[in-house]
């Protein structure tokens, strides 16, 4: 298990360190999970004077992947998806770059010395229970920095708010690998828990401060997701980082009413134009989601799931 995973990760530091070059490419997911992996990964290479280019992008789509894999030479890493085209990956990359897969979805093993596939599902951790892409994140950000002998533990809060933004919760509380990243937060005093009748709250402190981790999670992927086209991941890293400004705040009010505005249309056009048949109900959203990001969609197949009983207008929550 865990043992497993580490070994694989190690075998990974080393295959980074053997690189000549120090420069490293990024590509993360923009919710809770991908911004907190972007900010630990980001953070530790800097630690250790590694130049790093960071995108977020919501899917790895075929023309994203073709423009990646058509130079050689580079160091690629992939946080909070990925894990389960690995194969694709390595057939696209023909040994040309060494890259570094980092997830917890469902993936798939392969056998290439320069794809690394660090993923708790290939080695009987459950991604969607014991550890999350930024826990996974944060495992390889600390044996990393422990080579070069600092130490990473000042990112485990980071490693477990990606678990929280997924809600990955066992009676109302982490557990595995996110637990236990969140037990070395509050030895650190970048956490805190507060046990309740039904689990546990979270708080993290960043920047001084000490935020619900809630609703640190609603901004993140707020930020990520409402404000994908308009720097909002980049908004996020900086908020994991140092905490929020009144800047930030005002950009996330901002985009909240975007998403409220885009909601609220969305279910008045739904309830006139609707399609059903047999077995499905769907609908054409166009292009009226814009400016958002395209995750967007189904947050809000997801809100009117869980909110919309004939109401006429979107709640908000």
């Amino acid at each position: 298990m865990i043992e497993n995973l580490l070994s694989v990760i190690d075998s990974a530091v080393c295959s980074l360190k053997n690189e000549k070059q120090k420069e490293i490419r990024l590509f993360h997911h923009n919710d809770t999970d991908g911004i907190s992996s972007g900010t630990i990964l980001t953070s530790a290479f800097e630690d250790i004077d590694y130049a790093v280019s960071r995108f977020s992008i919501e899917k790895p789509y075929p023309q994203i992947l073709e423009k990646i894999f058509s130079e050689c030479g580079k160091i690629i890493f992939f946080a909070d998806f990925a894990g389960k085209i690995a194969p694709m990956i390595s057939e696209m990359n023909q040994g040309r770059n060494l890259v570094i897969i980092l997830d917890h979805h469902p993936a798939e093993a392969v056998m290439d010395d320069r794809v690394f596939v660090i993923d708790g599902e290939l080695f009987a951790l459950k991604g969607d229970r014991d550890i999350s892409a930024s826990a996974t994140s944060y495992l390889f950000a600390e044996r990393l920095l422990s080579s070069f002998g600092l130490n990473g533990q000042q990112y485990a809060h980071l490693g477990a708010l990606g678990a929280i933004g997924d809600g990955f919760f066992v009676d109302g509380a982490l557990s595995g690998i996110n637990r236990r990243l969140m037990e070395t937060a509050v030895e650190h005093n970048s956490a805190r828990i507060v046990s309740e009748t039904s689990g546990e709250s979270y708080f993290i402190r960043l920047g001084g401060e000490e935020y619900s981790a809630g609703e640190l999670c609603d901004m993140l992927d707020t930020a990520g997701g409402v404000g994908y086209y308009s720097n909002g991941v980049s908004t996020g890293i900086e908020i994991c980082r140092n905490g929020m400004s009144q800047k930030n705040r005002s950009f996330i009010e901002k985009l909240r009413k975007t998403r409220d505005q885009i909601f609220t249309r969305e279910i008045t056009e739904l309830k006139q134009n609707l399609q059903t048949t047999e077995h499905l109900q769907w609908f054409n959203v166009k292009n009226r989601f814009q400016p958002m990001g395209v995750k967007m969609i189904g947050v809000f197949c997801s809100c009117i799931n869980r909110n919309w009983k004939g109401k006429t207008a979107y709640s908000g929550n």
